[in-house]
């Protein structure tokens, strides 16, 4: 309640932003960040869910996270 207004907008403009680049990512890079970071996944976990090594599933989380500050920085 204390949040003054301007920065509550800010929040939502960069949660925009993040949406806008995830939509042009591919289905698959979309669905393993989101998986990651928004239910709350950890590797280990969403490996043993998904079969796909934790390798793979880091390289795809790390270049979706360059991919966001890349194009929310510019």
């Amino acid at each position: 309640q204390n949040i003054p207004n301007e920065e509550i907008n800010n929040q939502w403009s960069k949660l925009e932003q993040i949406d806008k680049v995830l939509d042009a990512c591919s289905w698959y890079d979309k669905k393993i960040f989101e998986l990651y970071y928004y239910e709350g996944n950890t590797l280990d976990s969403l490996a043993e869910k998904t079969s796909i090594s934790r390798n793979s599933l880091f390289t795809t989380i790390d270049k979706v996270r360059d991919l966001l500050k890349k194009k929310i920085n510019e």
